[in-house]
């Protein structure tokens, strides 16, 4: 019995085993699978992983490229350096100045402008009623009433013959007359100076002068005249632009800008180098140093310089001191606050408009101007702080860029607090550039490099005019008969 429970027992034992076998076989066979299903999942995972992160970094890169799309719709002249003819659906320009209780309009006790009552006119006119406004009988006995003027402009078409005598001497010689009268029939200097006025100032196109020189004076002109003039005037502008510039080595504070103009469909170079006595204009093919010391004003200066942030300025060498434009800071300041959201843009921004307010009014005494410089650079910290904190990387960048360059030129742009001849701003510089840019808006630009030096060397002649308080048009027409026939007005 004993013998037959033990190997009905170890039977047993070994079916068991034998179950056990199959059931670790088929586990084994499992985890097996398992493992390779595990593996197989873990490279899914980790290719998931990396197309994530591409995918995470895509993500990012097109909100950041979306927000700057998005700024790139908003901005205007206001928060950039574009021109205010430049925003779109026709949205107001805003003024940095502080708002007033004053009204709009002239001032009370400003010195204003109107026609004044002339003791001598050209003409005369008698008013007389006929008859009498009640009855209706003539009248026939008069008194003055009231005196009336008006004043009106008369064109008249002026001929002039010129008659040339010669003379006979009693050696036999035959002396004629000397004139600059051309031969045969010409154009006088008043009309050529009327019309380069308009082309060069107001910008009609030589085609439309033909057309107005017969409406105004029933004289008809050619464009290839108007050319000639145009070169005949820029030409006797020669001795006049030599003394500008020797004006321009003795200012205190001269004012500098650059901008693209398209000549000949390529873009060249316009320079302006001007202060509110003079204006000079000069077209290089370049932008930077090679350019401004082709000009042959700025390398010989050695006053002051206001100018933007372009590096190629602190390159001169016998530059006083430089100023840089706070105009420029003040848009990107505000462009920062209202796009970057960062709290450092607006309080710079009324920061530096204290100053310059104080400024005006004679309120900065040496421990103000510690204070203000003191927050200046505390502000220039905080910049950096705020910088790190912005997640689109373009923006950061922008920002760090813009406090590293007030950390190597905060000196230059708070020269107006320390030099009395140095302003807050380079307007200066850009309203005299302004103009060459909508001429080269209505003519969409110049057709020769020559054409352009003859208009920038006339343009500049009228600007300095004007600046000058100079009738222009006699100004030009004096030239025009005698190159060294004009006023410049020396100012230091």
């Amino acid at each position: 019995m004993k013998n037959f429970n033990r190997d009905e027992a170890l039977s047993k034992a070994n079916i068991r085993i034998s179950q056990l076998d199959e059931k670790l076989s088929i586990a084994i066979a499992k985890i097996d699978g398992l493992i390779f299903e595990n593996r197989t999942l873990t490279l899914k995972v980790e290719k998931l992983s990396k197309e994530n992160e591409v995918l995470r970094v895509e993500n990012k890169a097109l909100k950041d490229e979306n927000a700057q799309l998005k700024k790139r719709l908003k901005i205007d002249s206001n928060t950039s350096n574009f021109p205010p003819s430049s925003n779109k659906f026709n949205k107001a320009t805003v003024s940095n100045r502080a708002k007033t209780d004053k009204a709009s309009g002239g001032q009370k006790d400003h010195n204003g402008g109107t026609l004044d009552f002339s003791k001598e006119p050209t003409d005369k006119e008698n008013h007389k009623p006929k008859e009498c406004s009640s009855c209706g009988t003539e009248l026939l006995d008069f008194k003055l009433f009231d005196t009336r003027q008006v004043h009106d402009v008369e064109v008249i078409r002026k001929i002039t013959n010129h008659y040339i005598y010669s003379g006979m001497c009693n050696c036999g010689c035959e002396t004629i007359a000397a004139t600059d009268v051309p031969h045969g029939v010409s154009y006088g200097n008043v009309i050529k100076s009327i019309l380069l006025y308009l082309h060069n100032k107001d910008f009609l196109p030589t085609k439309r002068l033909e057309t107005t020189s017969i409406d105004l004076f029933g004289i008809s002109v050619s464009e290839g005249s108007i050319y000639n003039w145009q070169a005949e005037l820029s030409n006797n502008l020669n001795h006049y632009e030599d003394t500008m510039i020797e004006e321009l080595y003795k200012q205190v504070t001269l004012h500098a800008d650059e901008s693209g103009l398209k000549v000949k469909k390529i873009v060249m170079w316009l320079h302006v180098i001007s202060n509110k006595h003079f204006t000079y204009y000069d077209v290089q093919a370049k932008r930077g140093i090679d350019a401004m010391n082709a000009t042959n004003v700025l390398p010989n200066y050695s006053g002051n310089l206001v100018h933007d942030c372009f590096k190629s300025y602190h390159k001169l060498e016998k530059i006083k001191n430089h100023g840089l434009c706070n105009a420029h800071l003040l848009r990107e300041l505000k462009s920062m606050d209202q796009f970057y959201g960062l709290s450092f843009a607006n309080k710079m921004r009324d920061l530096l408009l204290s100053m310059n307010e104080d400024k005006k009014l004679e309120k900065l005494t040496y421990q103000i101007k510690l204070q203000y410089k003191a927050e200046f650079k505390k502000l220039i910290s905080l910049a950096q702080s705020e910088a790190l904190t912005l997640t689109n990387e373009k923006w950061k960048k922008d920002v760090l860029a813009l406090a590293n360059r007030l950390i190597e030129h905060g000196a230059k742009y708070l020269a107006f607090l320390d030099t009395v001849d140095i302003p807050f701003t380079n307007n200066q510089a850009e309203q005299d550039i302004r103009m060459i840019k909508v001429k080269q808006k209505i003519s969409g630009g110049f057709r020769t490099e020559t054409y352009t030096k003859h208009f920038l060397k006339i343009r500049g002649f009228i600007s300095t005019m004007r600046k000058q308080g100079q009738n222009i048009i006699d100004a030009m027409s004096r030239i025009i008969i005698n190159h060294l026939d004009y006023d410049l007005l020396a100012s230091g």
